[in-house]
């Protein structure tokens, strides 16, 4: 029997605190369906007729909160309280049923400050925990998703499309990432078989919205890294909420710790804002503004860089003149129109325009000189003494680049859920423009030979040159429907299911591109706790203006869209261990990459190929178990197996490593407190990342991956006070919060690599000094909220 056939019952409320203040983002679940409470604390399902059903709230720092509910025919309203839990801790909760229905991990959270202040790398820290997502750098916001390169991953904030410098090379220069975390409400992330209203990347899906105001509030944060200042509240009198945040960072104590010394003035600010205002009780409208100055400048003076192994070991010394100088500023703005048509009923409308610019400046003169080296056995700190030089010279390093770039996006989208089915549907058009000029090149000299050598010309190396002005114009649109079946014969299960379709036209190859989408999800009824999923799509990602550069700066016309078709198989399992509730997920995946662009990983920078075309596959296991290994606080340790490989699609060529085919990855976040102290908190990232494969400067593309870089891995531990108590009236202190921490970053000084600077001698032979990642550093944290 089908329960779609049958009549539907709605119930719907209000949620609220133990003060009246209404809790938007409340998670509301039954056996049918889970949804989130609306700004206004508001919500409402539907759900087959029945004689009674359980109603489950839970929301991140109250008490969860169940009820049981006699169903009536037609229209019931059932309004609850929570009651705020007794000590607030910044924590990281994941809301599981959400996960389940739509193939998310759901993170709530400011409490998400204090898992991403560990990795240094803002939200994106706590993203590169989840399984599935590699990281090479501490530094980065980058990351990589099922062996996916750093530019096929979508990332929103509000529904609004953010954007990422084009030109940085190194994860020292990246500086802030576009979001905020003292701003965050909550964070929704995608590895992979995603819906189809998000388009049109390859690997993953991260959306963030920022909070709800509900009352007026100032916090204030500062560390030895950086400092952030927000502040929010509303206009009871006309229903207008304001969120601010500005933030200022500077990493010079953690780049002093690199083996290229000198003066390091990284200076990275910015200033967000949303406005929130009530034109009715339907309407809504909401103005998003961003600035940002990220600022990298650094006079180097010298190097001095031990590597090898037992049976050899070298030294390599640099003395510097020069300096390097580098500028990212993005403003962006955006207006989001919001009509709640009905109960069922929600359109969006959006408008929005980004511009960034981005300019690098460099002259550095390097006198280098490479030698094999003994250590001194018996006076371990002891200077080791060269035995055999091995290359001697200099390089000059020259770099004009700068690159303007403006979108203007357009879009709307909408849902309506109908007893037969819900529905999602949108539209959307970007302008993309990108005024591009590189002059850069290097010229070496070794052992007063120039490399290459020529007697008749100066000949320089790794130039890249190039003027180009590109415009794209991408228009896109979607449709989905979802379904719920509930079987109550033999099978006595509920299968979800839910089926789009994306088209995008991309006027820079005059194609259009179609992105069929499914997925199943099958929750058997004598075990509520245990759910399976399936999931099959194409998704196609039309080249975007880095991929149609190679490294030399030539621009190419003819480059396809990327494609892969993508199967996933999962399995979620809740259970109880020691008492307390986890949660087990496991995927199986493969992706048919069918057209993609080879590439290398230079840094964190990613050199395309676009006069080559490759196809290949990725494919892997992945699993995490989350839930309360200390009672109380929420904990979890992920680990993924994947393989990922490539060849040329004239099939003459190896079949090749792909650049982040990282066959293991594993991490744990981990909580837990002083035992009858709920004040005092630890909590400790560790990740660990296999070999990724890399190659030397300029070779055939069946030596991509003739080298590799070794395991990354590190332990980031931190401690948190809470200063403040609590009392029965919050809102009559003059400060409502307080909490001092301390961070140590790379616990066990583990001396990982992200890349490496290749050495030519005069023979034309390279030797690969390792460009290492910052060593163990302390930071001191306070926040205050009033």
């Amino acid at each position: 029997m089908v329960y779609g056939q049958q009549p539907y019952a709605t119930i719907q409320g209000k949620v609220s605190d133990e003060y009246g203040k209404s809790l938007s983002y409340v998670t509301v679940s039954t056996v049918f369906e889970t949804v989130f409470t609306n700004e206004k604390g508001l919500y409402s399902i539907a759900i087959p007729q029945t004689d009674t059903i359980t109603l489950f709230f839970s929301h991140v720092g109250y008490a969860p909160y169940r009820k049981f509910v006699k169903v009536l025919p037609g229209t019931n309203t059932i309004s609850v309280l929570l009651e705020r839990l007794n000590v607030e801790i910044p924590k990281v909760e994941v809301i599981y049923n959400k996960e389940v229905e739509e193939k998310i991990t759901y993170l709530t959270s400011e409490k998400a400050v204090a898992l991403a202040g560990l990795s240094l790398a803002g939200v994106e820290g706590s993203i590169k925990t989840l399984p599935g997502v590699s990281s090479k750098s501490e530094l980065s916001s980058q990351y990589s998703v099922r062996g996916g390169s750093y530019e096929e991953n979508l990332v929103y904030i509000q529904g609004i499309p953010t954007f990422k410098p084009n030109i940085a090379s190194s994860d020292q220069q990246e500086g802030l990432s576009i979001i905020n975390p003292y701003m965050v409400g909550s964070i929704e992330f995608s590895n992979g078989a995603f819906g189809a209203q998000y388009g049109d990347k390859l690997s993953s899906v991260l959306t963030v919205n920022y909070r709800d105001v509900t009352d007026e509030r100032i916090q204030f944060d500062a560390s030895l890294l950086d400092a952030n200042l927000t502040f929010e509240g509303k206009a009871d009198s006309v229903g207008l909420t304001y969120l601010v945040g500005a933030r200022y960072k500077n990493t010079s104590f953690l780049l002093d710790s690199l083996d290229a010394q000198g003066e390091y003035k990284p200076i990275f600010y910015d200033v967000q804002a949303l406005v929130r205002y009530p034109i009715s009780s339907k309407v809504s409208l909401s103005y998003w503004l961003y600035g940002a100055n990220n600022t990298y400048t650094f006079v180097p003076d010298t190097r001095t860089t031990d590597f090898g192994g037992l049976e050899k070991q070298y030294r390599m010394n640099i003395y510097f003149e020069g300096n390097e100088s580098y500028t990212y500023r993005n403003i962006g703005n955006a207006l989001t129109l919001q009509y709640q048509a009905s109960d069922r009923t929600k359109l969006d409308f959006l408008l929005m325009e980004y511009a960034a610019s981005e300019k690098e400046r460099f002259d550095v003169l390097g006198q280098y000189r490479l030698g094999e080296i003994v250590p001194d056995d018996k006076n371990p700190g002891a200077l080791s003494d060269s035995v055999k030089p091995l290359a001697v010279g200099s390089f000059l390093e020259h770099g004009r680049n700068s690159l303007l770039s403006r979108t203007f996006y357009a879009s709307h989208s909408g849902k309506h859920t109908s007893p037969f089915a819900t529905y999602m549907w949108g539209v959307s058009y970007a302008l993309n423009s990108y005024d591009a000029l590189y002059n850069e090149w290097t010229y070496i000299d070794s052992a007063n030979y120039a490399l290459p050598y020529s007697d008749s010309a100066i000949v320089l190396k790794n130039v890249k040159t190039a003027d180009v002005y590109h415009v794209q114009q991408l228009i896109a649109a979607y449709m989905q429907a979802s379904k719920r079946f509930d079987f109550d014969n033999l099978w006595r299960t509920s299968v979800k299911v839910q089926a789009g379709l994306r088209a995008t036209f991309d006027d820079y190859s005059s194609d259009v591109l179609y992105n069929p989408r499914i997925r199943l999800l099958c929750k058997p009824k004598q075990d509520k706790n245990i759910s399976i999923s399936a999931a099959a799509g194409v998704y196609y990602q039309p080249p975007q203006f880095k991929e149609l550069l190679d490294e030399s700066g030539v621009f190419y016309s003819n480059v396809q869209a990327q494609k892969s078709i993508q199967y996933v198989l999962g399995y979620t399992q809740g259970l109880y261990m020691w008492g307390r509730p986890f949660v087990f997920q496991s995927e199986v995946y493969y992706k048919q990459l069918q057209q993609v662009i080879p590439y290398l990983l230079q840094n964190v920078s990613t050199v395309y190929y676009p006069q080559l075309q490759a196809q290949g596959y990725a494919t892997g296991i992945e699993t995490k178990l989350n839930g309360e290994f200390v009672k109380g606080v929420e904990s979890w340790v992920s680990v993924s197996c994947m393989k990922s490989m490539e060849w040329l699609q004239d099939s003459l060529s190896d079949i090749i490593r792909r650049p982040n085919d990282q066959r293991v990855n594993f991490s744990m976040f981990f909580q837990d407190y002083v035992p009858g102290s709920e004040n005092i908190k630890m909590s400790l990232t560790y990740m660990f990342g296999s070999r990724i494969p890399t190659a030397q400067p300029h070779v055939a593309y069946n030596q991509f991956d003739d080298y590799t870089i070794s395991p990354y891995s590190r332990v980031d531990l931190g401690f948190l006070v809470i200063l403040t108590g609590r009392k029965p009236q919050p809102s009559q202190r003059v400060i409502k919060n307080m909490w001092l921490g301390a961070e140590v970053f790379n616990l066990f000084d583990n001396p990982n690599k992200i890349s490496y600077f290749w050495v030519e001698d005069v023979n034309g032979k390279f030797y690969g000094v390792p460009n290492y990642l910052t060593s163990r550093r302390l930071n001191v944290k306070l926040s205050i909220q009033l």
